[in-house]
């Protein structure tokens, strides 16, 4: 169990980064490491902590500072279609739950319908070419 008042600013954003960077990384990696639920849950719990510091930080103004967690646009989309279309039994899966297999492993993110259905159409085109 992570202390969090015992880190510092640095060392929070330090770990996003690195769990983000392990999750989401362009180049293939072990499938175990980016589905694995107790690495999401460090990196939800992780940017759940930055978040607050940052909200602390800006108390008085007006930016939203969960808009960022949208995956709407998110640059990682590219790299999830990849993995996903590497993963058949997990494409199969989210289209049968209606994509809350797809919700829990992109945590932090929040998808909403017309995101996992996006998402899994790419996922269609990308297996087409």
């Amino acid at each position: 169990m992570i202390v969090w008042e015992e880190c510092s600013d640095a060392e929070v954003t330090a770990l996003v980064k690195a769990l983000h960077e392990a999750r989401f990384a362009d180049e293939p990696n072990d499938p175990l490491l980016w589905q694995s639920p107790i690495v999401i849950d460090l990196h939800v719990q992780a940017i759940a902590e930055q978040q607050q510091r940052r909200a602390e930080r800006q108390r008085a103004g007006k930016s939203d500072p969960q808009a960022w967690l949208l995956w709407r646009n998110r640059p990682e989309q590219g790299v999830v279609t990849r993995r996903l279309v590497q993963d058949p039994a997990l494409i199969q899966l989210a289209r049968e739950d209606g994509g809350q297999v797809l919700r829990d492993l992109l945590r932090p993110f929040i998808l909403d319908d017309n995101d996992v259905r996006t998402l899994l159409q790419g996922v269609e085109d990308h297996e087409h070419t």
